[in-house]
């Protein structure tokens, strides 16, 4: 039933992202487009398009990504469907992220944020919450490079009241752990942007076990990660730097946007040593 495979083909275009296969995310996004396009139903046509904007957004593939948001958009609009319509701009505002615009990617995900809301669908509303705290995270990095300290203060302070947000929502009504995993990784971040580590080091064991129990490769990697910045800015930044550099020299390459991460993460690691 070709219905029934594009659903399918969305819903592991979804999924194959925790699990760090991206190319086979990217594969099965474009086959359930085409599938959507025969079908000539916009609803599916959204629902593919936005699957496809995340996965490009993940492989850096930005202005691609950002294609694919829009395109989304439109569809979801053509259907009249409002909780579409959230998704769509909640992946627009990754694709802007990808295009290191944090600006407009958190203006597009409290637009997204704003439309979920009244339409009471709490799994679009957990993850705005928790892309906007992840654009806030990026706006921190801008305020470090800049020397901006009240630019940074502001930054991690949304960044942290809008992580905490999306856990407790995700806690509350989700039932998903990666809704909780995520949402606790940004939390961790905020914590970490804004020197406060005495707090982190439970939250640290909870997404560790989250991510690793689960299965759920990239943030896996992403704990990993985490907990080699808290080292490091506890003061053992020999120690941080071993752990990246085996995240970084793992049989199995980090995805793009990992890699970068992880890169970052040992240039500084190595300039605080």
């Amino acid at each position: 039933e070709t219905r029934r495979r594009c659903e399918v083909l969305v819903l592991l275009a979804q999924q194959y992202p925790r699990l760090g296969r991206l190319t086979a995310s990217a594969r099965c996004a474009s086959e359930a487009l085409a599938l959507a396009q025969r079908l000539m139903d916009d609803a599916l046509l959204a629902d593919a398009l936005t699957a496809q904007a995340y996965v490009y957004a993940q492989l850096l593939m930005g202005r691609d990504a950002l294609e694919a948001g829009m395109r989304a958009l439109a569809a979801a609009r053509r259907a009249g469907d409002t909780v579409r319509e959230a998704w769509a701009l909640c992946r627009v505002g990754i694709a802007y992220a990808s295009l290191d615009n944090p600006v407009q990617a958190c203006a597009s995900a409290e637009q997204a944020l704003e439309i979920a809301e009244a339409a009471q669908a709490n799994e679009v509303r957990i993850a705005c919450l928790n892309n906007l705290a992840y654009f806030w995270l990026r706006r921190v990095e801008e305020a470090q490079v800049l020397g901006d300290r009240a630019a940074l203060d502001e930054a991690a302070s949304e960044a942290r009241r809008t992580a905490e947000q999306a856990a407790q929502l995700a806690r509350s009504v989700s039932g998903s752990p990666y809704a909780v995993a995520v949402s606790v990784s940004n939390v961790i971040n905020a914590l970490l942007a804004g020197g406060l580590l005495d707090e982190a080091p439970p939250l640290l064991n909870e997404f560790g076990h989250l991510a690793h129990d689960h299965g759920y490769r990239m943030l896996a990697i992403e704990a990993d990660a985490q907990r080699a910045a808290f080292l490091s800015l506890k003061g053992e930044p020999e120690q941080a730097a071993r752990m990246l550099e085996a995240l970084l020299n793992a049989a199995s390459t980090p995805p793009p946007k990992l890699r970068r991460l992880l890169v970052r993460s040992l240039y500084e690691t190595h300039k605080a040593s």
